[in-house]
């Protein structure tokens, strides 16, 4: 039974591996795990459709320019663009995934980029020990990640091969061609928020999108969120 199951990954990331500076403190990644089955399929249909009514057309959403209104949301009305992710919020809330996510403090990581590697890649080997068992139960990973920064993709070849107990294969995938990547767009930057409430640094861009609190941002977003955390 085993061998017949197939775990797709879905990676993003928020962040660069350039030195740590207060307005890039963090590296955060986050993985959507799915089990594709025909619900996954008819969900994934069913959003994209939602979103091309919404969007005349279009059925490509990127979180972080919605959020701050740029390009190609320039102009654009805030409630609508809260509409926009709203329909991918929900599809995500629906969708039967999970997640886990992670961030590398770059003050920690010597400043450099295989300090930051190294940090990384280590989260990610805790990520696949802590889980093992998960992972074991399936017989292919197949990994979709968008090869937008070069040192991520080494990391995660070097983390997955070996790292898991079955065979694994790495799908360059884009967000454009595939609803789940947008989900892990949205998840790394929800998550990255919740990291900069915590540290009491959001941006006027964040509140003014998401809530004007820390407990209405939780109670909107975040905490229905988690509760698709990897457990």
């Amino acid at each position: 039974m085993r061998r017949s199951r197939q775990l797709d990954i879905y990676i993003d990331e928020s962040g660069n591996f350039a030195p740590y500076t207060k307005q890039n403190p963090i590296y955060s990644v986050s993985f959507i795990f799915v089990e594709r089955t025909n619900e996954t399929s008819e969900r994934s249909s069913f959003f994209s459709k939602s979103l091309s009514r919404l969007q005349g057309g279009e059925t490509f959403v990127h979180v972080g320019n919605l959020v701050r209104g740029k390009d190609p949301y320039e102009g654009m009305l805030r409630e609508d663009r809260q509409k926009l992710f709203y329909c991918l919020f929900m599809y995500a809330k629906r969708l039967d995934m999970s997640f886990y996510s992670f961030h590398v403090h770059k003050d920690e990581s010597g400043g450099n980029v295989f300090g930051l590697s190294a940090k990384i890649h280590a989260a990610i080997e805790k990520m696949l020990a802590d889980y093992h068992g998960y992972f074991e139960s399936f017989g292919r990973v197949v990994v979709h990640y968008d090869n937008g920064q070069t040192e991520l993709g080494l990391v995660l070849q070097s983390s997955f091969l070996g790292g898991v107990p079955c065979e694994v294969q790495f799908v360059e995938t884009r967000q454009q061609e595939e609803p789940i990547m947008q989900v892990a767009d949205m998840v790394c930057y929800l998550e990255t928020l919740y990291f900069k409430l915590k540290e009491g640094h959001p941006t006027s861009s964040d509140l003014s999108f998401f809530g004007k609190t820390k407990t209405d941002i939780d109670r909107k977003y975040l905490n229905p969120l988690r509760k698709k955390k990897l457990r």
